[in-house]
């Protein structure tokens, strides 16, 4: 029962990321192309994203990490740093929450992270998010760490690929952002 929600904007493209050069990605444009898209009355808004930039299975999507204070769009941190600095420009009124990435099959094998073609783990982008948001003074849902149910061991029950969330994955993740935005909203 979220009685906040007045109604939702859908801006999320499958297969984008939140960084990378116009037109790196093709026909999916990345979040700080697409970002004002956002109504302008918007009261919150939520970013989930970073699997994607992580790239594993698609090395040609992967985005550098960069390090914290990039200004580029080119990388993973420059693009957090981008978007926030963009939604305090355009979107003053409005509360920016970021929820990590969440478990991927192809993050690990054996139990040993995977790193993708810069050399980076899963585990760094979502670290990536988490340092920008607090340093920043963001909220942040570290949905990375704190949805337990989905692992090496669950994820066909939540995931159709090991990637896409099914309809009792949507359910789970739903629940925890909901009830995030419900403690960190007045």
């Amino acid at each position: 029962n979220y009685s906040f929600v007045s109604g939702i904007q859908n801006i999320g493209l499958g297969g984008s990321c939140i960084a990378g050069a116009p037109n790196k990605q093709g026909v999916t444009l990345s979040f700080t192309q697409r970002y004002k898209n956002i109504d302008k009355n918007t009261d919150v808004i939520v970013v989930l994203g970073g699997t994607n930039d992580y790239g594993y299975a698609l090395p040609a999507w992967a985005n550098p990490l960069g390090v914290y204070g990039d200004d580029t769009v080119e990388t993973f941190f420059g693009a957090l740093k981008v978007l926030i600095d963009s939604f305090e420009e355009n979107y003053p009124n409005a509360k920016p929450v970021f929820v990590t990435p969440i478990y991927r099959k192809e993050q690990e094998s054996n139990g040993i992270p995977n790193k993708n073609v810069y050399g980076f783990t899963l585990s760094d982008y979502v670290e990536a998010v988490k340092e920008t948001c607090e340093k920043r003074n963001v909220a942040c849902f570290d949905a990375f760490n704190e949805i337990t149910e989905i692992d090496g061991y669950t994820y066909r029950e939540y995931e159709v690929d090991g990637l896409h969330l099914n309809t009792e994955g949507n359910i789970l993740l739903g629940k925890y952002i909901g009830d995030f935005l419900s403690e960190i909203l007045d």
